[in-house]
C-alpha cells in the first residue's frame, strides 16, 4: 500500500467489511482455543475425546 498518498488507498466495500469482521471473529476464537494446553498439546489419542474438549473450549468461550 502507498500510505503517503491517502487518495490511492482502496476503500473496503460493505460486503468486504462484513467478511473481514466475520474472519476476525473466527481467528480470535481459534486463538482462544489454542490457549488451552490440553488442546494445544493434544494429549488424547482418540478423536472423539479430542473433539469433546474442543466443544468444551468453545462452550467456555461462548459463556464468557
Amino acid at each position: 500500500r502507498n500510505t503517503k498518498d491517502a487518495s490511492k488507498i482502496k476503500k473496503l466495500t460493505k460486503d468486504e467489511i462484513k467478511i473481514y469482521n466475520k474472519r476476525s471473529i473466527i481467528e480470535r476464537s481459534i486463538n482462544r482455543i489454542k490457549m488451552s494446553k490440553r488442546l494445544n498439546l493434544r494429549y488424547d489419542s482418540k478423536i472423539q475425546n479430542f473433539m469433546g474438549f474442543v466443544y468444551l473450549a468453545l462452550i467456555s468461550i461462548l459463556c464468557k
